[in-house]
């Protein structure tokens, strides 16, 4: 079994689609912003969905 390290898009997605109401979030990608000093820094944006619209 291999260890995710840092933000799992298997648990941040289902989390945030139930948070924001809104399964368009339910498959993320999560990028690493390597800029970041101490805190680990992440993009989040829906997957197979495509971008939110406004």
């Amino acid at each position: 079994m291999t260890a995710t390290v840092g933000a799992d898009p298997g648990v941040v997605g289902p989390y945030l689609a139930t948070v924001l109401d809104d399964d368009r979030w339910r498959e993320v990608d999560v990028d690493l912003i390597a800029a970041g000093m101490s805190n680990l820094t992440y993009v989040v944006t829906p997957g197979a969905a495509g971008p939110r619209t406004r």
